[in-house]
């Protein structure tokens, strides 16, 4: 049962399937090429096209051939940068006696669930209820109408770790099916019941009739919530593993500043800076990985995510222009080079992981000995970099070394009495020459499917750092990655598409956080460049995110088109998880455009949207982080700052950058003209003007450099 798999079964897995497997059509058999994934675009799928499964993609060859054999579905859903995906595979999906007792008893399909997230959110629903817990590699078992009648995560070969052998496992579900389907069938009937009232027709939303408007006691409830699992020694928010939260610091830091509450800022700031300096941030080559497994933010799960680092770019910069802290520059800088120099399609897209693993290794491509760094560094450069960044000779993690900002170089120079400029220089020198070290060693696997979602996130945060600090590369990189996903992941007819790849170009229909990430995108793109093309298509990417979406009998949005696939239901998107809420992410886009463009029927759609989604926020305010940033901003009366006259170059127009805005538009007057709010605000002036604007309407400008400057003030 352990055995390795042979070449020929490894090659040819068919040898060891059923009759009844053996009938399906030639050109979706195994060949010595590796099964139907060597025909996908996925990465994560071409990972799995040479293991012995008899894997399908999701689509209605498979369903029907479940229907046609009268088999169980085998779904496995994970994504490239999993580390425990990969191990499953190693396992169990490798292992010739699994895999041919699979390809006997069921029909298996394989889903990334990065190209299928309305796939992964129907099923991992339907693991958390069966479960109460979920995660990655997701084992769903199906009826062939998609009904899901059993299901779980990560299984070990064998009986281990408190979980069942996956080979017991699919023995019994086999066993029940053969002599148990009814039983299985009223499992599946009451998981079909149970998703559709979670997701398809929101319980939360039906239960009150009444239109209940967002308060302010909603953002309350939020930071109540926060401040209960705040970790005030070492930051973030409950215990181990912790997640970096970006929609709730961003919502500490929007709710501190505008009260001028020290202790929300703190909880935000706190978690910015342990986690700059922890191990969950590369030091060498910069991003962070996706979370860290302790409590102190040193030993992460290595693999780094694009999303996780757009996000968390806004939230740095907006630390920094509270604080004007340079550790927060530096990491936003340092996150910035990497996605442009690591995950950067010379097409301008951004590719979307690094794995967590090399060469079966976790972390492997990241960490170092002692030993190690003593040879590169030599004896003048060593001492220093091991105290900077924790270096043990007994290692800190698996008896190697993850780094992490243990001292700066002030700190360093109140200790030892060298000049902190030349111990900031001797630790940059080094930092240098060992990422060229590591550059050498055999990388991280790379994701390269550009997802219209997440170059969203990443266009708005390049666009909105680029803008605060003064770097018009970011900004155009901004502008490259839209021009690249609106004339290559668009076609003709204005139809958006989810995943684009060198290989297959754009493929599966686009989802709501598609349309409503890239929005947001576009929207922070207008505000630097509002005389660019990109109001405009931000107005046509929101009607048609309505009129694909919104369901006007709920006043939500469903996470899937009109013209999509029919699934087991058609999901919505409510929670923030790794990601904002595509709900929330479409009502922030509404909310900005329709002040940008002076739209009443985008606000009148995002406050309607609002007011339905309340009760929920209500029950749930620790997971909707996104929309009561909304809340928060919308009740408060932010609005929109719109300036003229200032040089762009000027300390006044820096200072003004640099300050915080919250959800306050940001616009140049002269370049914003076509814009209602902006009209006639620069007839007959002849000194700079600063109009600060709410509900569309405009006090008396500040006139003056001296007075838009001490507006301007931190």
């Amino acid at each position: 049962m352990d055995q390795k798999p042979s070449s020929t079964l490894f090659l040819q897995p068919t040898l060891s399937i059923s009759k009844k497997a053996k009938s399906l059509k030639d050109n979706f058999m195994n060949t010595p090429l590796g099964n139907r994934l060597s025909l996908e675009s996925s990465p994560y799928l071409k990972q799995h096209a040479n293991n012995p499964v008899d894997w399908f993609p999701w689509s209605e060859e498979a369903l029907a051939q479940a229907k046609a054999c009268d088999k169980p579905i085998f779904l496995s859903i994970g994504y490239s940068a999993c580390h425990w995906c990969h191990v499953m595979e190693r396992e169990s999906f490798e292992d010739p006696f699994i895999a041919s007792f699979l390809n006997d008893h069921f029909v298996c399909i394989k889903v990334d669930r990065e190209e299928r997230p309305d796939l992964d959110q129907i099923y991992m629903t339907a693991v958390q209820l069966l479960t109460g817990h979920g995660g990655w590699p997701m084992s769903v078992f199906l009826f062939p109408d998609q009904r899901p009648f059993w299901g779980g995560t990560y299984f070990p070969p064998e009986d281990r770790y408190g979980r069942p052998g996956f080979l017991r496992l699919i023995r019994n579900i086999n066993s029940w099916w053969q002599t148990g389907r009814e039983g299985l069938a009223m499992q599946g009937d009451r998981m079909v019941k149970a998703i559709a009232d979670l997701q398809h027709r929101p319980k939360v939303i039906e239960a009150d009739p009444k239109k209940q408007e967002p308060t302010l006691a909603l953002v309350e409830n939020a930071l109540k919530s926060l401040a209960a699992s705040f970790d005030s020694i070492h930051g973030g928010f409950g215990e181990a593993p912790k997640f970096p939260h970006p929609m709730d610091l961003r919502l500490l830091l929007q709710a501190g500043f505008r009260r001028q509450d020290k202790d929300l800022v703190t909880m935000a700031i706190l978690t910015l800076t342990r986690m700059a300096r922890g191990g969950i941030f590369d030091h060498l080559g910069g991003g962070f990985a996706r979370y860290s497994t302790d409590r102190i933010w040193l030993v992460p799960h290595f693999e780094k995510m694009l999303y996780d680092n757009a996000l968390l770019l806004c939230a740095y910069t907006e630390a920094w222009q509270q604080t004007q802290n340079p550790l927060f520059q530096e990491t936003v800088t340092k996150t910035v080079g990497w996605a442009l120099r690591e995950m950067c399609d010379e097409s301008g897209g951004f590719y979307s992981a690094q794995d967590a693993d090399t060469d079966y290794e976790e972390g492997k491509f990241y960490v170092w000995t002692l030993e190690e760094i003593q040879t590169v560094l030599g004896p003048e450069r060593a001492p220093l970099f091991e105290r900077a960044f924790g270096v043990l000779a007994q290692g800190n993690w698996e008896e190697n070394n993850i780094l992490r900002l243990a001292g700066t170089a002030a700190e360093i120079a109140n200790e030892t009495g060298i000049a902190p400029e030349k111990i900031q220089a001797l630790l940059e020198e080094s930092a240098h020459i060992l990422k060229e070290v590591r550059d050498k060693r055999s990388r991280p696997g790379l994701d390269d499917k550009v997802l219209t979602a997440w170059n969203g996130l990443m266009i708005r945060a390049l666009a909105f750092a680029g803008r605060v600090f003064d770097r018009s590369d970011w900004i155009d990189a901004a502008k490259v990655a839209a021009r690249f996903l609106l004339e290559q992941v668009r076609d003709k007819d204005g139809y958006w598409y989810r995943s684009w790849t060198r290989a297959s170009g754009p493929k599966q229909n686009a989802f709501l956080e598609d349309y409503a990430f890239l929005l947001d995108g576009l929207v922070e793109l207008a505000q630097g460049d509002p005389a660019g093309c990109w109001t405009e298509e931000a107005v046509k990417l929101a009607m048609d995110m309505v009129h694909q979406f919104f369901d006007e009998e709920t006043n939500t949005f469903f996470y899937t088109g009109k013209d999509h696939e029919s699934l087991l239901v058609r999901p919505r998107d409510k929670s923030d998880n790794a990601t904002p809420s595509a709900n929330a992410m479409a009502i922030t886009g509404l909310y900005r455009l329709g002040r940008l463009t002076s739209n009443d029927q985008f606000l009148s759609i995002a406050w309607e949207a609002l007011c339905a989604h309340t009760p929920f926020m209500a029950k749930n305010p620790s997971s909707m982080g996104q929309m009561i940033t909304v809340v928060e901003s919308w009740l408060n009366g932010d609005g929109e700052w719109i300036f003229t006259g200032l040089e762009k170059q000027s300390p006044v127009y820096r200072a003004l950058m640099s300050k915080y805005q919250g959800m306050n538009l940001l616009l140049n007057g002269e370049e914003s003209g076509g814009l209602k709010i902006s009209q006639g605000k620069t007839e007959g002036e002849t000194e700079p003007h600063l109009y600060v604007c709410q509900g569309g309407n405009c006090g008396a400008p500040l006139i003056g450099e001296a007075a838009i400057f001490q507006f301007a003030k931190p």
